[in-house]
């Protein structure tokens, strides 16, 4: 790495891994790096626009990342969306009225995940508005420009994991005692203890 990085979010896209945003020293920092597991290096990409921590990251199509959210210091969560073109190692902020999101609460330690061709699911994690683990659950339509509420988890939660699709359902290991899982088609929430967990055979 070519510098610390702590409270950030992570995201792969094939053989490379992405790590954004840093909090060292007390101050946020919007640097991004990128590691190539084939070749065993690490390379600089674009800073953020507005640097933060603890985003809502998500792959979207394998040539974008969008950035939702995050904490930009101790007691403020940010509500901007930011998106990471890879081909061009470019960064750009999605502002209103370019984007609707009036039914949006942002969040710092969410997670965000990509459900349809469209559409990027956005939950949990701390909420802008009390700065208390919330069960906030929306959906980002990429074509519409819009973001909507879908819904929330069974239970508030944190997330520090990248969230998975088997199936038509997503799971999110949470901060908790639970798997949260999101059945696709049902747009249904739904809880698993960690300790009942069975893994699914492919």
């Amino acid at each position: 790495m070519n510098y610390p990085h702590a409270d950030h979010s992570i995201c792969t896209i094939q053989n490379y891994i992405y790590v954004i945003g840093t909090f060292v020293g007390n101050q946020v920092y919007g640097y991004c790096e990128v590691y190539d597991t084939q070749k065993d290096k690490w390379k600089l990409i674009a800073d953020m626009r507005v640097p933060r921590t603890g985003t809502s990251l998500c792959v979207f199509k394998n040539n974008y990342i969008f950035a939702f959210g995050g904490r930009v210091d101790q007691k403020r969560i940010v509500d901007t969306i930011e998106v990471y073109d890879i081909s061009r190692n470019v960064w750009q902020e999605i502002t209103a009225p370019k984007v609707d999101k009036s039914s949006w609460v942002p969040a710092y330690m969410g997670l965000a995940h990509q459900i349809t061709d469209n559409e990027i699911l956005l939950f949990g994690g701390k909420s802008a508005v009390t700065f208390h683990i919330f069960n906030g659950c929306f959906v980002f339509d990429v074509e519409k420009m819009e973001i909507r509420e879908r819904g929330s988890l069974v239970n508030p939660c944190s997330f520090m994991n990248t969230p998975l699709i088997f199936n038509s359902n997503l799971y999110a290991y949470g901060n908790d005692i639970y798997v949260h899982q999101y059945n696709i088609p049902e747009q249904k929430w739904s809880v698993i203890p960690k300790s009942g967990v069975v893994l699914p055979k492919a």
